[in-house]
C-alpha cells in the first residue's frame, strides 16, 4: 500500500510543469566553501545561456565566495522556435 501512495505521488508530480526538472543549470564560481548563492533566472522566451551571458561570470568574480547559478525553465515558450529557442517559467496552460 505504501508503494502504491508513493507512485500516485509521483504521477501527480509529472502532470504539473511547476515539478518538471530544470532543462539545464549553468554555474559560475566557487563550487566548495561558498559563503552565498545567487539565482539569476531568465526572462520570458530567454534561455540560461543568453542570461548569464556577461554578467554572470562578472558577478562571480565580483562576489568571492559565492555560488551564481543561472537555471533554465524546463517548458519551451509559445514564441520558441528551433532558430531561437526561449523558455518561460511560468507556462502557458491551454497554449502549448
Amino acid at each position: 500500500e505504501h508503494q502504491l501512495s508513493t507512485d500516485r505521488k509521483r504521477n501527480e508530480r509529472k502532470k504539473l510543469p511547476s515539478c518538471s526538472r530544470m532543462s539545464r543549470v549553468l554555474t559560475f564560481g566557487k563550487r566548495s566553501s561558498i559563503r552565498s548563492i545567487v539565482v539569476m533566472l531568465h526572462g520570458l522566451n530567454d534561455s540560461a545561456s543568453c542570461c548569464a551571458k556577461g554578467v554572470a561570470r562578472k558577478w562571480a568574480k565580483g562576489l568571492q565566495d559565492s555560488l551564481v547559478v543561472v537555471p533554465q525553465s524546463p517548458d519551451q515558450s509559445i514564441w520558441s522556435d528551433s532558430k531561437d529557442p526561449g523558455y518561460d517559467w511560468l507556462r502557458q496552460r491551454g497554449t502549448q
